[in-house]
């Protein structure tokens, strides 16, 4: 499994700016091949986290593709500094 994430910090009170774009790309993101969850998480500081779980690093490098065009120059304009994804592996040990 991996999970791409996105994580910035918006300029001014822009919660409202920030839900409507998630309203919108949520749906898409999650219509996705491979999509297990999306999550989307705030604090009262205006920072913010996207975290969208995945079956395989190939269906979250599909995915960016058709997503990040979207979302990205919105996020772009409200955040301080320009939103960069970031994929993890997920590390899952084995257990005896």
């Amino acid at each position: 499994m991996y999970i791409r994430m996105l994580n910035f910090q918006t300029i001014g009170n822009k919660k409202a700016e920030a839900t409507m774009i998630m309203d919108t790309m949520m749906p898409i993101i999650k219509s996705q091949k491979g999509c297990k969850e999306c999550m989307f998480m705030h604090d009262n500081d205006g920072s913010y986290a996207l975290l969208v779980f995945w079956e395989t690093k190939e269906n979250a490098d599909a995915a960016a593709g058709v997503i990040g065009p979207n979302m990205l120059p919105a996020l772009n304009k409200i955040s301080m500094e320009p939103v960069t994804p970031l994929l993890f592996e997920v590390y899952q040990p084995a257990f005896a």
